[in-house]
């Protein structure tokens, strides 16, 4: 998704809302800066492809949810 959100409405040919972002923004004349955040999203893509699995989203150890819950931690118990 990154991968393809950085290409084409970025990279490849700037798209019209693109532009309408620019120029909300005033910056009607920075077409680069929309090509340097598909440049980002393409390595931030490329990170999550070709990252350690122990670094991915998905892994069960590393999950948003529980660690925001406080499950690991202990956090989430209450005393008895």
């Amino acid at each position: 998704m990154f991968a393809y959100h950085g290409l084409v409405p970025k990279l490849i040919a700037l798209s019209p809302g693109e532009q309408l972002l620019l120029r909300a923004h005033g910056l009607e004349g920075a077409p680069w800066l929309s090509r340097g955040a598909g440049v980002a999203e393409l390595a931030l893509a490329a990170l999550l492809l070709f990252a350690p699995r122990k670094w991915a989203i998905g892994d069960r150890r590393y999950r948003f949810s529980g660690v925001a819950c406080g499950y690991r931690t202990g956090a989430a118990r209450t005393p008895s």
